[in-house]
């Protein structure tokens, strides 16, 4: 008899049903992909730890915008007390925003750092434990950019009520916001931009690899290299408009609140809109070049596709038992001499059904 199956395609088939599209994840697709590169052996290695450390961050990010317009709306219809609402914005909106954003500039240039070792020092490449270390490198240092969020965020004290992380112009203000464009955005784009075309005019070299790496080996790298380097982009341009309105509150001496009402400066308005809007898009873009580039990460975000894949099954041909009972006596040679219309003469073709 002959099956118009596999079981490989079977097998594949009855896990995907059972794992993954029987027991979808609860969290969100940043939290899939953070927990699946941890929990999938193949994908720990430096660079996808470091992607995962980025999902983590996005993952904050979302948790953050979720929480400020909670607040935001429980401020407004259940009247709390000013002191509860400070509390809350403290430590559930401008903390882990400020805090989301700082850690994933800090992955985002470990990241470049790693795929500039994988191009120029291939024999000198990252360890696993070692981006381990980076991505908490990454968390302290955020950690310490952010902390005094905790310490100036309160609401806008108007009928209202919203988080403000500062509620006055002062010359703290504007050193912490100068400080936070020149070195958590400044100053990482142009490194990110100049390592990344450092490695794309490596590339370009005909020798840029070692003769004994494989052709699939180098298209893979390329892949990942164009990957992480659209992903970091498109956060700098996702991004610009909030570092810009850090820069404007240093030359004009006004809140990023106060610019929003200001009328008389309708670019400044425009300025702090486009930021309101952009900045949660920097935790949903992620996952999509992800899945663009990465075959292994679209596994993990997207695991029922391969019910869709086994419908295209490839015929396997399974001898009956009197072609084996004719083919005993016979030579391995003998039979695979045969032509196709005799061998189709031995094998009987039935689907199997299921």
């Amino acid at each position: 008899e002959v099956f118009y199956s596999t079981d490989t395609a079977m097998n594949t088939s009855l896990s995907c049903t059972n794992n993954a599209c029987r027991n979808p994840s609860n969290g969100s697709i940043p939290a899939n992909t953070g927990t699946g590169i941890i929990r999938k052996k193949s994908l720990h290695m430096p660079t996808y730890y470091l992607i995962a450390n980025l999902a983590i961050c996005d993952l904050v990010l979302s948790v953050a915008n979720v929480f400020n317009l909670a607040v935001n709306i429980i401020a407004i219809r259940m009247r709390i007390s000013v002191y509860t609402h400070n509390i809350l914005c403290k430590f559930f909106t401008s903390f882990p925003t400020y805090w989301s954003y700082t850690a994933s500039i800090q992955t985002l240039i470990f990241i470049s750092g790693e795929r500039y070792l994988a191009v120029f020092r291939p024999t000198k490449r990252l360890a696993s434990k070692r981006s381990l270390r980076l991505c908490v490198l990454a968390w302290i240092i955020a950690l310490l950019l952010s902390f005094p969020v905790i310490i100036t965020t309160t609401t806008n004290h108007i009928q209202q009520r919203f988080c403000v992380p500062f509620s006055s112009y002062t010359t703290w203000t504007g050193i912490y916001n100068m400080t936070l464009f020149i070195f958590q955005y400044a100053l990482p784009a142009l490194v990110m931009i100049t390592v990344y075309s450092l490695i794309f005019s490596r590339l370009k070299q005909k020798n840029m690899t070692s003769q004994n790496e494989s052709h699939r080996s180098k298209r893979l790298k390329r892949r990942t290299i164009y990957m992480l380097f659209i992903t970091t982009i498109v956060f700098l341009v996702l991004s610009a408009p909030w570092a810009l309105t850090l820069a404007a509150v240093v030359f004009t001496g006004l809140l990023p609140y106060q610019m929003a009402a200001n009328f008389r400066n309708p670019a400044l308005q425009n300025l702090v809109n486009i930021r309101r809007l952009l900045l949660p898009f920097t935790s949903l873009y992620n996952p999509i070049i992800y899945c663009i580039f990465q075959k292994k990460i679209r596994k993990l975000l997207l695991p029922c596709q391969c019910l869709n894949r086994n419908k295209k099954l490839n015929p396997v041909i399974e001898p009956t038992s009197q072609s084996r009972t004719d083919c005993k006596g016979n030579n391995g040679s003998e039979l695979i001499a045969l032509s196709s219309e005799e061998r189709s003469h031995l094998y009987k073709i039935q689907p199997r059904i299921t």
